[in-house]
């Protein structure tokens, strides 16, 4: 197993700074969010993807993860949900042109905050559409990522995510142990045992009281994930996904780095890497 951070756990920071840190810490690879705001800021310049994993990642691995945060391809609104469709598809030709994935994708969610219904899983179906038509075209390798439980949320149960997968024998799966962790362990190791074969990217993190996304050195129910995921023989890259919003005060950069060697010590030591 590669491990690695997501570049938003360093989003204020230049796209080089970012790569750099990731590197500093020890980890092996970098999923890297689009919405970093300063691969916007610079025009979103495809030649720095490429760039980075030569130079930072040669012997591991870009992840891309697409952008999701103002966006919502199940949206009622026909041209948010077309825009953000759009969206997606780009970013899984950007990783097609850069050599970088897997790619994780969202779901999507139910404009009001009332349960997902029968409109909403039609839109979900034109979005899987779509991306099915790009990743056919491209090659590349893409993941649906299970949702927190929310009222409006898509896809938080080990039971949908199996489904979806069933159905979509072409799509992979993102793991988000926060997600999942955040209903209970139980519910956690069901998406490994129902849906561990598919599973090509794991995002990293654990629950604290209300909090997602929060470091998981030390916590018991993260190491019984993890040795379930090896027992599975997952092999792939495990991502920390920290929200850098849950420390108080803020991080500094070389405190996020310090953070992430410890993390990446814990993991390696757990999983005897």
């Amino acid at each position: 197993m590669q491990i690695g951070v997501s570049s938003m756990f360093f989003h204020e920071y230049p796209c080089e700074t970012i790569a750099e840190s990731v590197r500093e810490a020890g980890c092996d690879s970098l999923e890297f969010w689009l919405e970093t705001p300063d691969f916007w800021f610079r025009g979103l310049p495809e030649d720095l993807l490429s760039g980075i994993q030569a130079q930072y990642f040669p012997n591991g691995q870009v992840l891309m993860h697409v952008p999701v945060l103002d966006l919502n391809p199940c949206s009622v609104n026909p041209r948010v949900a077309q825009v953000s469709v759009e969206q997606v598809v780009s970013a899984i030709e950007c990783a097609a042109r850069t050599n970088t994935g897997p790619v994780t994708i969202h779901p999507g969610r139910r404009t009001t905050k009332r349960p997902p219904g029968r409109r909403d899983m039609v839109r979900l179906r034109a979005y899987l559409d779509a991306v099915y038509e790009v990743q056919q075209r491209t090659g590349v390798v893409v993941c649906m990522e299970n949702m927190e439980k929310k009222i409006n949320a898509l896809l938080t149960t080990p039971f949908w995510m199996k489904c979806l997968l069933d159905e979509n024998p072409w799509l992979f799966f993102t793991f988000d142990v926060s997600h999942a962790l955040a209903d209970g362990l139980k519910n956690a190791l069901a998406f490994i045992d129902t849906c561990g074969e598919r599973i090509a990217n794991v995002h990293l993190s654990g629950v604290q009281d209300t909090k997602c996304h929060v470091p998981v050195a030390g916590d018991p129910d993260i190491k019984t994930i993890l040795e379930a995921l090896a027992d599975r023989g997952y092999d792939g890259s495990l991502i920390f996904e920290f929200d850098d919003l849950n420390f108080t005060p803020p991080l500094t950069r070389e405190e996020k780095v310090a953070l992430l060697k410890k993390e990446c010590t814990w993991v390696r030591e757990t999983l005897a890497l």
